[in-house]
């Protein structure tokens, strides 16, 4: 799998000042405004879970601009958002998110 395939692209609702939480795309666009890269209210950036649950929120994310062949991510992080999806499309059929783990044995 190509890291490209894990980018999560989000939509800024916000100048970057204005963001008072630290949410993943927050973080992202800090991460790019260090590196000069202006981005503003109406953009799309794209970035990478790293490290989902590191008590540094800096090291949490990865902007996509950021990404090269050592980026590590979390993959733990990306499953729990993949039985997620499946569990909202499955969810007709009686299946949650719970039921897909056990029924993979992934976590």
């Amino acid at each position: 799998m190509e890291l490209d395939d894990l980018f999560i692209e989000r939509h800024l609702s916000r100048e970057v000042y204005e963001y008072r939480h630290e949410v993943l795309q927050a973080i992202a666009v800090k991460q790019l405004v260090k590196e000069k890269v202006e981005v503003r209210a109406g953009q799309s950036i794209s970035f990478i879970i790293i490290n989902s649950e590191n008590r540094f929120s800096k090291n949490r994310v990865l902007a996509a601009e950021l990404v090269d062949e050592r980026t590590l991510y979390d993959v733990d992080r990306y499953l729990k958002l993949l039985f997620s999806s499946a569990a909202t499309i499955l969810a007709p059929f009686g299946y949650t998110a719970s039921d897909l783990k056990r029924a993979t044995n992934l976590l």
